[in-house]
């Protein structure tokens, strides 16, 4: 168990000015738009980058717009299919993530199996079957069968997963993914199966309900929050959504197969959904600089340990602190603390803190090189205008961004207006059958073509056959 030092070392706000004091002297100077501009401080080039964020797809505006669209067809399709629950998880559930930048990441929770602490109430099993938790390490269970009913289907993905250890039933996690993906035309890589069409690309995992969250939860709800987030009526929201037992065990037990993680999917999106415009920023340029810097040393440090970090350095600090010029000293100070993490090779689960992320993840090589990745990114804070789409906005002057910016929101509401007619009025079973009548909608048809006239204005005067693949491909573009 991790001490309470040990602890308060990760969670304990550094003062960055002090440690860094050439921010405070530092002169930045940025060429933009042609055009040489010097910013007095860390403050005045905090409030740019802000600003870029906004015009570069990360508005709140649009943001909330992305999530709402995201969480609005995760619920018409679970109400068409009654097995299971979909939760679109990741940047694109939380809305952190235009429309085709990255791959999208879903989680199906089926209701045919659920589980539980032994502790717990149980389940009057007529209509799923339950297993009993039985914990390995922090985080990480084996699921033990309880009760097995023979009224739902499909009964063989259960049964066929199920393997004996000292006279009792264990589930697989192997097992049932593989049976589980045996009829389908996915890619299978650990617990999650990928597939692509086209320009998208999904990552889904499948999913078993867990109802003993609070049990599980209980020494993260009663932890002293100084600053007063996440506020009580979060965590008691928290504690009110069961959490998943996804199908993958830690990497070097010896019984990785027959363990389950726990994962609290929904309360991380009320996490998320709870930052105001810059916490959530200070998330969104962590990735930027994730995919930049880090991803070329190792895949290892991802989106979800820098939401960890983001987790921890959001209930560590007053909201006073989450300011439009604080942004860029904020993200640094999450960058100290994830090189303290790597240099010990240790990071807390925000939600167990018991669990280590960094636990056998990260090599001794590509330890040193993260490490001094991350000396040279604070020491020399210009660099993040490495990152692609802070580079990219350099080209143009600020007030031709805003313009480009509240383009390409516009557009991307009608993106997404366009797809949420489809889904409306497409069944899920029937979506071949209703193509074509669905395509003669007025109103579809009318979005469509104001996406076409502003991403290709001479679009009905080209008559190649690659029309609409040249559409698709500039809506892309523009959306990535």
């Amino acid at each position: 168990m991790i001490s309470a030092q040990r602890l308060n070392d990760y969670i304990t706000l550094r003062n960055l000015a002090q440690k860094y004091p050439q921010y405070k002297l530092m002169v930045f100077e940025l060429n933009i738009g042609g055009e040489r501009e010097s910013f007095e401080n860390i403050e005045t080039l905090s409030e740019y980058v802000s600003d870029i964020l906004d015009n570069v797809g990360y508005g709140k505006y649009i943001v909330d717009l992305r999530r709402n669209f995201w969480r609005e067809l995760d619920n018409k399709r679970t109400d068409k299919f009654k097995k299971d629950t979909r939760i679109t998880t990741g940047s694109k559930g939380e809305g952190f993530s235009v429309t085709y930048e990255s791959d999208t990441d879903r989680l199906y929770v089926y209701k045919y199996a659920i589980c539980r602490l032994p502790c717990d109430k149980k389940h009057d099993t007529k209509y799923f079957s339950e297993f009993i938790l039985q914990q390995v390490s922090a985080g990480y269970y084996k699921l033990k069968l309880g009760a097995f009913s023979t009224e739902v289907q499909p009964l063989h993905r259960i049964e066929k997963a199920l393997v004996d250890s000292n006279g009792e039933k264990f589930i697989s996690n192997k097992l049932y993914t593989t049976g589980l993906m045996s009829d389908a035309k996915s890619i299978l890589s650990g617990p999650a199966a990928s597939e692509s069409y086209e320009y998208l690309s999904w990552d889904y995992v499948n999913a078993f309900r867990c109802t003993s969250q609070q049990n599980i939860l209980l020494k993260w709800t009663l932890r002293d929050r100084p600053h007063g987030w996440p506020s009580q009526s979060l965590i008691q929201g928290i504690n009110d959504q069961e959490a998943q037992m996804v199908p993958v065990g830690f990497k070097v037990s010896k019984e990785k197969d027959i363990e389950w993680r726990v994962c609290f999917v929904q309360g991380e999106q009320k996490l998320t959904d709870s930052w105001n415009e810059f916490q959530y920023k200070v998330y969104i340029l962590l990735k930027q600089i994730k995919t930049c810097f880090f991803k070329p040393i190792c895949d290892e440090i991802s989106s979800f340990i820098l939401k960890n970090v983001t987790f921890w350095y959001v209930e560590q600090n007053s909201i006073d602190k989450f300011s439009k010029q604080n942004l860029l000293t904020n993200v640094f100070a999450c960058l100290a603390k994830l090189k303290d993490a790597i240099i010990q090779k240790h990071l807390p689960y925000y939600f167990i803190s018991e669990r280590n992320l960094l636990q056998e993840r990260v090599a001794d090589p590509e330890q040193q090189q993260l490490t001094d990745q991350l000396d040279d990114l604070i020491e020399h804070p210009m660099q993040i205008f490495k990152c692609p789409k802070l580079q990219s906005a350099l080209t143009v002057t600020r007030s031709e961004l805003a313009e480009k910016g509240r383009w390409r929101d516009n557009l991307e509401e009608l993106y997404l207006k366009s797809a949420n007619i489809w889904r409306k009025d497409i069944p899920y079973d029937k979506e071949k059958e209703a193509t074509r009548e669905l395509m003669e909608d007025i109103c579809l048809y009318s979005v469509c073509d104001e996406i076409r006239d502003m991403v290709w204005p001479a679009w009905r005067e080209y008559h190649g056959k690659d029309r609409y693949e040249e559409l698709a491909r500039r809506v892309m573009k523009e959306l990535s």
